[in-house]
């Protein structure tokens, strides 16, 4: 039982090289936009993973590029999650996450007065 893992197919874009400078860039979004195409071509569902301020600051891909696919891709299978799992962003953002039909992962953690490994 389960999930035929055929169903799955997992697509990394790294925001950072391998000596930890960031890369977002451009290319990543239209790398991201050709992942997408392919998988609507293939009667795929999308989920996108945004990462909403990572421990170094780091947001990727950008918001305004998730709102401007989300318009684009609107009518088809494209769901954004958004990781804001240690809260580093404010109650309007999660508002706004929310109203605009995202998937939000939040946790307990100890930042939120929550014990710890309470997200677990």
């Amino acid at each position: 039982m389960g999930l035929d893992p055929n169903f799955v197919e997992l697509v990394k874009f790294p925001c950072r090289n391998l000596d930890g400078t960031p890369i977002y860039n451009e290319n990543i979004e239209s790398k991201i936009h050709e992942v997408i195409k392919e998988a609507f071509l293939k009667k795929q569902i999308v989920v996108l993973h945004l990462v909403y301020v990572s421990k170094t600051g780091m947001e990727s891909p950008f918001r305004a590029f998730i709102e401007k696919l989300k318009t684009e891709y609107n009518e088809q299978d494209i769901y954004i999650v958004v990781d804001a799992s240690q809260f580093r962003c404010s109650k309007e953002d999660i508002k706004i996450f929310l109203n605009n039909g995202y998937i939000v992962i939040l946790t307990g953690s100890k930042f939120m007065s929550g014990p710890p490994f309470s997200g677990k």
